[in-house]
């Protein structure tokens, strides 16, 4: 078994708060743990066609390739989701090789350089900032969770699923955490992740909605995310440089009170 083959895969499935990934154990060979699937690329294959084939042949799991993650020395490393849902635990031949998920959580252990582009996969998540004009200046639509008091102010976030673009992420985590639709996003705000870092590669946008809403509602959390199913009680707060959410100063929140490019 090759160290550095032509392809390593990287397949990867949602879980609560981080993604898990698939790896193989050579069961009796204690050397041979914790196994990123990879190998060969042979003649008139493209990279991806030899990642679908070696996850198959050495896990059992059918994959698609969500994106080349980079080339390292000739090895062409790729990040793959699972085409159906898959086991936590399975085995293959004669009870040979175990493969199983581990979370990708940074401090997971891989077999090898095979982990080298393992850093790429960083979860992205969306942070939506909507704002109003009203007659106590821009107002910023926050929310509380009545069930979790200590949880503070909080804007609509989410994390992204695999081969989720950042807009369509964005949409849907808006209308499943506050049931809003139609919004008109104004800009994705520069230098967010600088001034925002979190284990996860955090993305800010800013956005208005294109009709008028109340004041105040609550709204149950729809979707499977760990939050599904608790109450968000919403209200517009006027922006103030400064102003705290999720239990810390947000240091991006002057920009909500430029007059943002259109473009």
């Amino acid at each position: 078994m090759r160290d550095r083959p032509g392809v390593i895969v990287y397949v990867t499935r949602a879980a609560p708060f981080e993604w898990e990934l698939l790896l193989f154990d050579v069961v009796g060979e204690p050397g041979y743990e914790a196994i990123v699937p990879g190998g060969g690329i042979e003649p008139g294959e493209t990279p991806e066609d030899a990642g679908v084939r070696e996850v198959l042949e050495e896990t059992g799991l059918e994959v698609r390739i969500l994106r080349e993650l980079g080339v390292d020395e000739g090895t062409h490393f790729l990040h793959a989701m699972p085409v159906e849902p898959a086991d936590d635990e399975w085995f293959l031949g004669d009870d040979e090789v175990r493969c199983y998920w581990a979370p990708l959580d940074g401090k997971v252990a891989v077999w090898g350089r095979r982990g080298d582009l393992l850093p790429e996969l960083r979860r992205q998540r969306v942070v939506a900032y909507i704002t109003r004009d009203s007659t106590k200046g821009r107002e910023l639509l926050v929310f509380e969770i009545p069930a979790e008091p200590g949880s503070g102010v909080q804007v609509p976030a989410g994390r992204l699923d695999p081969g989720e673009e950042l807009e369509p992420a964005l949409r849907r985590e808006i209308e499943e955490e506050s049931g809003l639709t139609g919004l008109r996003l104004l800009r994705e705000l520069p230098g967010f992740e600088e001034h925002y870092p979190t284990r996860y590669e955090n993305h800010g946008f800013h956005l208005v909605p294109t009709d008028d809403l109340p004041d105040k509602w609550d709204h149950i959390v729809q979707g499977d995310g760990d939050d599904a199913g608790f109450v968000f009680r919403y209200r517009w707060v006027p922006i103030e440089p400064g102003m705290r959410l999720f239990n810390r100063r947000n240091p991006v929140i002057h920009r909500l009170l430029e007059n943002p490019v259109l473009g």
